[in-house]
């Protein structure tokens, strides 16, 4: 009884933004206010994910705090192309809406392990994934399963893959070229510093945060498969 007075409560979390005196005034544009609304959810959902990040919760309450949706109906193309490329990997990925603030999640799903000791470093890395706190990698917000499977909520990251960029632009400079890998190389490093390994890196890892031109390159696939098999 007390858990699920615990969700309505997580539920019922979070207030509409309330517009300042000078937003009626007219000071500041309705773009603005949008922006910041965006901003206040986003927030909003990185707490309550927070409040409940300790510990892999049942399966069953993943529909009740998202609405799963197929990748291409919210993210467009790129986002499509997220699902595409976790799905090559052997993890099914699809996008996770956030029902109180709306803010869109990618969903990553994988088999559990058979052996228990496989099971508890699979728990062990995702766990590990949970606490890194660094700008270029992509954030594990929370942990779902059940008896067969584990569901982890990312940050959705739909600018694109470093390939679909070169398609686009249809050209990198030699300097932007050497400041993306850099960036791939600072996303690497808080992971062997944790004594964590990928196992299997391509340039398919990495995503753009959004179609922003300058828009941050973040690792998002954390070669978790291979964890589990």
């Amino acid at each position: 009884m007390g858990a699920v007075c615990c969700v309505k409560e997580r539920l019922e979390l979070g207030e509409p933004l309330p517009l300042a005196q000078d937003d009626l005034n007219g000071g500041r544009r309705a773009a603005d206010v949008v922006s910041l609304k965006d901003v206040f959810a986003e927030e909003v959902a990185f707490q309550i994910a927070s409040d409940r990040r300790q510990q892999a919760e049942s399966a069953s309450w993943l529909t009740v705090f998202y609405e799963l949706r197929p990748p291409a109906s919210d993210a467009g193309a790129a986002g499509a192309g997220a699902g595409a490329r976790a799905s090559s990997v052997g993890a099914a990925a699809t996008v996770a809406v956030h029902r109180k603030t709306g803010v869109p999640r990618q969903l990553c799903s994988f088999r559990k392990p058979y052996a228990p000791a496989a099971q508890e470093r699979l728990h062990s890395c995702i766990l590990a994934l949970q606490r890194l706190s660094e700008s270029r990698v992509a954030k594990v917000l929370e942990v779902f399963e059940d008896y067969m499977n584990i569901h982890t909520i990312q940050e959705l990251c739909t600018g694109g893959s470093i390939y679909e960029r070169i398609l686009e632009r249809q050209y990198f400079t030699e300097q932007e070229a050497a400041v993306l890998v850099k960036h791939m190389l600072q996303a690497l490093l808080p992971l062997h510093e944790n004594q964590l390994f990928h196992g299997s890196l391509s340039p398919e890892s990495f995503r753009f945060l959004n179609g922003s031109p300058h828009a941050p390159l973040k690792l998002v696939d954390f070669g978790l498969e291979l964890k589990a098999e």
